[in-house]
């Protein structure tokens, strides 16, 4: 069976022959050898809110795959196979189409392969249970299966301790208590003024009506929550100003189980069963595992709709105990968050009131309600894997489960050690977290060499926007770049632009992706970018409207535009421009820039647990001042520094 020269039969032909009838044992160890290389992966559930439209297709397919087999009679997912051979036809799986055309023929679940090889060996073990020595035993049956099939998957970290109260842990973002919360705290923001900018009586009973409606499962904007409460068009809310306006989300959790066909089942259900439900689909990412739990709650004809509901991630940054007062705090009057708190009698557990520190200790010391055990145990490893190794202070304090924000306090405390012992404790620290945190050294080096090469450019457009009596800032410089970039063409009409056109009032810049796609997940920050902007006519940008490029031209629809010639001209900008003018920018963008909020995300955690770290120095937070990127990019912004 092993150390033979392979056949020259295909492998899926003998999948296929192995379910049927006799094989060798050279050809049964090729057929299991190519079950095992394409295994695919365990689970669906491992794919992020995020890749929503991958899974999207993946669950199709997988539906296609299913009736296809039931069509055709098939037992096994090779036997599919076997027939799309000897048809000419594909049988790996890859994407098909591009844009909203994207799609897979087929998709099998792990679970069908398991079967697969499940048929195959008994099969082919009552053939040869008359051999000796007889080799296709139960045992090694077992061990193949194990060794093809197990998958070392990700072990979610366990939540943080409560930062108010001893011995309690955070709660789920998908939890009842932690979404209640949140609603209150989003209603209790809201401030309404009228048409002359006076603040308008905001009243309990107010908030209550707009927090039925979230409670509901209903989204609301701004100006519908005008409407909630009785409020005309010319009445503003503090959250409709800005480039995209806020939108509240209602309460996700009912409506997902409604959406996925279990509602009534759902709300059936007990207060413990469902946090039992939601905990599962939480953080188990095994299907196998995860099914043995739904299906004591749910059909069987549901179970796969209820996999694939997406619940918010993560964990809040309280207990049970402290959201329960602070929901209490909240529904007593309309205040903030932080009033409610207060009102709560909430104490941060990390408010530093200690003798100081001569030097920095390794932060777990400190941040005693922020870290967590260093975490091997698992089912989804074996007996027989070592845990890694772990340093004795991590051991004896933990860590935080964030692996940027534990590399950054560590960071810190090296840095921050090496100045007192050179120069003595500081009277005070200032905390700038910039977005380059993850960048190696090399990169932040190329980054400061582009950002010099950058000043020398503006530097030499500053001297030609003086020569032609144009004011200099920052938006008129990233103007001229945009247009020497375009060669003075508008990119979606062809008409050239003149030198004294570009700043005489029917030019505009245009956000190539609009800022209606922050509301999908992509940064504003990507939105402002270089890379997404381009000059253009007043006109052409007014036809565009608030779609991308091929969404306003390429479709088809007649335009008064060349969808090819806009093509050839965006051709010649810059790699990360062109993209934008793909067919699948919208699914493109909303997906990949995710990645951009979670970065925002860790600097601002970072800064403000940083500032709690370094507090140990002085007894007291005070002579600590940490500022995230956000905001010192905001001020250079406004300033015109860069």
């Amino acid at each position: 069976m092993y150390g033979t020269p392979r056949t020259a039969s295909s492998p899926i032909k003998l999948r296929a022959k192995a379910t049927r009838e006799i094989v060798t044992l050279q050809e049964l160890s090729e057929a299991i050898l190519h079950i095992a290389k394409h295994r695919g992966k365990a689970t669906r559930r491992s794919m992020k809110a995020e890749d929503d439209n991958e899974k999207g297709l993946v669950n199709r397919a997988v539906s296609t795959l299913k009736s296809e087999l039931n069509k055709y009679g098939f037992d096994t997912y090779g036997q599919y196979l076997r027939m799309r051979e000897k048809k000419g036809l594909a049988t790996r799986i890859n994407p098909r189409g591009s844009g909203k055309d994207t799609h897979y023929a087929f998709y099998p679940t792990r679970g069908m392969l398991e079967g697969e090889f499940d048929i195959i060996w008994n099969k082919q073990q009552e053939a040869h249970q008359g051999e000796e020595p007889r080799i296709l035993t139960d045992s090694l049956r077992d061990t193949l299966k194990n060794e093809i099939f197990f998958q070392r998957d990700f072990t979610p970290p366990p939540p943080g301790k409560c930062p108010f109260v001893d011995g309690e842990l955070r709660l789920r973002k998908s939890s009842r208590l932690f979404q209640i919360r949140r609603i209150l705290e989003d209603a209790n923001h809201i401030r309404f003024y009228d048409n002359r900018g006076r603040q308008t009586p905001y009243t309990v009973s107010m908030r209550d009506r707009i927090v039925e409606v979230l409670m509901s499962g209903e989204d609301l904007t701004p100006a519908e929550a005008k409407r909630v409460v009785g409020l005309g068009r010319t009445d503003k809310v503090n959250f409709e100003d800005g480039p995209v306006p806020k939108r509240f989300k209602g309460y996700p959790i009912d409506r997902a189980f409604d959406e996925a066909g279990v509602g009534p089942t759902w709300r059936a259900l007990t207060a413990g069963e469902q946090d039992k439900v939601l905990e599962s689909l939480e953080t188990t990412q095994s299907d196998e595992h995860l099914k043995t739990t739904l299906v004591r709650h749910f059909p069987d004809s549901a179970i796969e709709s209820v996999i694939d509901i997406d619940l918010p991630r993560g964990y809040g940054n309280a207990g049970e105990t402290a959201t329960k007062r602070l929901i209490e705090a909240l529904k007593s009057e309309v205040v903030p968050g932080r009033v409610a708190q207060d009102r709560a009698g909430l104490v941060h557990a990390m408010t530093v009131e200690a003798e100081p520190r001569a030097r920095l200790p390794y932060y777990g010391e400190i941040l005693t309600n922020y870290t967590v055990p260093p975490m091997w145990v698992s089912v989804y490893r074996r007996e027989s894997d070592r845990p890694p190794s772990t340093d004795p202070v991590e051991e004896r304090f933990g860590r935080i489960a964030n692996p940027v924000v534990h590399v950054a306090l560590n960071q810190i405390r090296k840095t921050v050690n090496e100045v007192i012992a050179k120069f003595g404790c500081p009277a005070s620290i200032h905390v700038e977290l910039s977005r380059s945190l993850r960048k190696s050294p090399e990169e932040r080096d190329r980054i400061a060499r582009m950002q010099a090469a950058r000043k020398e450019e503006n530097d030499v457009v500053t001297k030609k926007l003086r020569a032609i009596s144009v004011t200099v800032s920052g938006s008129n410089i990233r103007r001229y770049r945009l247009w020497k970039e375009q060669d003075g063409i508008c990119v979606y009409s062809g008409e050239s632009i003149s030198l004294s056109r570009l700043f005489g009032g029917d030019i505009d810049v245009d956000h190539v992706i609009p800022k209606s796609f922050v509301q999908h997940g992509v940064s504003l920050k990507a939105i402002d970018a270089m890379s997404n902007r381009v000059v253009c006519l007043r006109s052409a940008n007014a036809a565009k409207g608030s779609g991308t490029p091929y969404e306003a031209f390429g479709t088809g629809e007649e335009t008064g535009y060349d969808w090819a010639a806009i093509q050839r001209r965006a051709s010649t900008l810059s790699d990360a421009k062109q993209k934008r003018f793909n067919a699948d920018t919208r699914e493109r963008f909303t997906e990949e820039d995710s990645f951009r909020g979670r970065d925002g995300t860790d600097n601002a955690y970072i800064a403000r647990i940083t500032r709690q770290y370094l507090a140990c120095l002085y007894g007291n937070e005070t002579p600590v001042i940490a500022v995230t990127g956000h905001l010192v990019d905001l001020l250079r912004r406004k300033w015109g520094v860069r």
